[in-house]
């Protein structure tokens, strides 16, 4: 059974964008995706309520025109790669439903189950429309961003000479659509992908197959469900990055000055802090382009306290079923209460929440640095574990409830 195990918080969020075509200046938009589930009942026959489920196709040759099959389970528009010298289009949006690209991030994805084209005679290229289907323009020549890049130089064909998806790439494939950089930023778009092949061989078992669309165009998602916590001489941070495709990365800040530090996982803990000084922790997810999107700023003071310092905890999979933590051994930062020194035992504590509430699972003696939990086995829901340290008795404390931030004193 495929069972995730998170320590660090790991959830996956869809935003995606629509429009609504109004005939001048920019569209409002929203975000959007299409599965191509509908083919299941409307076969192909597009819903036409989006950008994003309103498809469209044509070919020179109807016999080599896109299709709508069923496909590894699901369904997908397979454009077979023809025999015969021929183009054939894939056409997703129309006049009265575009893509809008405002001065937000604006990305789309064409999902694919991969494509099988006679390597650099056939294959097919991205083209947009700014002026609703009149005129088409392959994406690169508008600054488009197109990742992966295309393949190859074509040497027969319609594209001679020029870029574009060919050979065979037999894995699942998002082409990218970035349109950060291009100069579409204020118009409204509609995009296809333009099939073209040679008099050479082919087939309608080659070609390639789409099984889905998304499109982006919002602010830059900021971090998730930031939590913060304060021990003695150090700050405790843990965070949902989120998993907006146009995130790079993401960064933290422990001071007024707001020095930023790239973070490449979490949890994260700072050390060698000054107590009872109140710091300021912010967190944001960075574009490649330096746009930046920040969670809410939590005001924490490290605390010279009877408890133990934190415990940070590793995790993996045993077996690819039972959870497995593993753990350093921990002493005292700074001389403060029991703090100081060797720990003497450790509690291990389980939630379906990175915010609790947390349920002890095992518990061990100051030499126990791992532990197995087989009781979420065959489970497959998600699970956050901590490990709490104990001196003398004192324990760090297992918050129960979310803590909201701390407001400067």
């Amino acid at each position: 059974m495929n069972r995730k195990v998170f320590v660090s918080m790991l959830i996956l969020v869809l935003v995606v964008a629509t429009a609504s075509w109004a005939g001048v200046g920019p569209l409002a938009t929203s975000n959007c995706s299409d599965d191509l589930s509908w083919m299941g009942v409307l076969g192909p026959y597009s819903p036409n309520e989006t950008p994003c489920n309103t498809w469209s196709h044509s070919a020179t040759i109807a016999t080599w025109d896109f299709q709508a099959i069923e496909y590894n389970g699901g369904f997908a528009w397979h454009g077979p790669d023809p025999e015969v010298m021929a183009h054939a289009y894939l056409q997703v949006g129309d006049a009265s439903h575009q893509f809008v690209v405002s001065d937000h991030l604006s990305i789309g994805y064409f999902h694919t189950g991969g494509w099988a084209f006679e390597s650099r005679r056939d294959g097919v290229r991205v083209e947009i429309s700014p002026d609703g289907g009149l005129t088409w323009t392959e994406a690169t020549a508008l600054n488009v961003a197109l990742s992966p890049a295309y393949t190859n130089v074509m040497t027969g064909g319609p594209f001679y000479g020029l870029y574009a998806y060919t050979g065979s790439n037999f894995n699942p494939t998002s082409i990218q659509m970035d349109f950060r950089g291009s100069t579409l930023i204020g118009q409204s778009i509609i995009i296809r992908l333009h099939l073209a092949s040679d008099t050479s061989v082919g087939g309608s078992q080659y070609g390639i197959w789409v099984v889905g669309f998304n499109y982006y165009d919002a602010v830059l998602e900021s971090p998730m469900d930031t939590g913060v916590y304060a021990d003695n001489s150090s700050i405790y941070i843990y965070c949902n990055p989120g998993e907006d495709p146009r995130k790079d990365h993401t960064e933290v800040s422990i001071d007024a000055g707001a020095t930023w530090t790239t973070t490449p996982t979490f949890p994260v803990q700072i050390n060698n802090l000054t107590n009872d000084t109140l710091l300021t922790v912010k967190v944001r997810n960075v574009d490649l382009y330096e746009n930046s999107a920040e969670s809410s700023a939590f005001y924490m003071k490290p605390l010279c306290t009877e408890a133990p310092p934190m415990t940070l905890l590793t995790m993996s999979i045993q077996g690819g079923t039972d959870a497995k933590g593993e753990w350093i051994l921990q002493t005292g930062e700074v001389p403060c209460g029991s703090g100081v020194g060797t720990i003497d035992s450790y509690e291990v504590y389980r939630a379906q929440s990175p915010l609790g509430p947390w349920q002890m699972v095992t518990s061990g003696d100051s030499m126990t640095l791992e532990f197995i939990d087989p009781s979420v086995c065959l489970d497959t829901a998600l699970y956050y574990y901590r490990v709490i340290s104990k001196k003398n008795g004192v324990s760090e404390p297992v918050p129960e409830e979310p803590q909201p931030p701390q407001q400067p004193e």
